[in-house]
């Protein structure tokens, strides 16, 4: 008996099979949103729980980046103001573009970063505890329970 090794895929291949596999996971679980919704199944308390906890996670690296990054607008606005003569502005001015668009790419970055890799730690932990098997032994379902919140 010989044993034969699978077709080399390569990388490209690779990162095709999984960006599919997301974007599967990304429309099963939006239209199971939908469902729960209509049906008034979503639960209200686990969703507001876990916007919470999604709070919690993210505003202290949120102020932790957007210090050196209010650092870093400021002193090029104020060069730039003192270059043009209108140092006096330089604070309105800084304050105006960190709240405009500094805060949204932190806010972004952030909720992406530490809440996605939370809730990924999350239900890693669950399958590795077997609660996401025995939910479905009970006939739960699981992207409803866990995904929708």
């Amino acid at each position: 008996m010989t044993y034969e090794l699978p077709a080399p895929r390569g990388p490209v291949r690779d990162v095709a099979t999984e960006g599919g596999f997301l974007i599967g996971f990304a429309v099963q679980s939006l239209v199971v949103l939908a469902v729960a919704v209509l049906r008034r199944r979503l639960s209200l308390y686990e969703t507001v729980t876990q916007t919470l906890f999604i709070g919690r996670v993210c505003t202290g690296p949120s102020l932790l980046l957007m210090i050196p990054v209010g650092v870093f607008i400021a002193v090029s606005v104020g060069e730039l103001a003192g270059r043009i003569g209108a140092g006096g502005y330089s604070g309105a001015v800084v304050a105006f573009i960190i709240v405009g668009q500094a805060s949204a790419l932190v806010c972004a970055l952030m909720l992406a970063g530490v809440a996605g890799s939370a809730i990924c730690t999350d239900l890693g932990s669950r399958k590795i505890r077997e609660e996401i098997d025995a939910m479905e032994v009970m006939g739960l379902d699981v992207l409803e329970r866990l995904v929708a919140p």
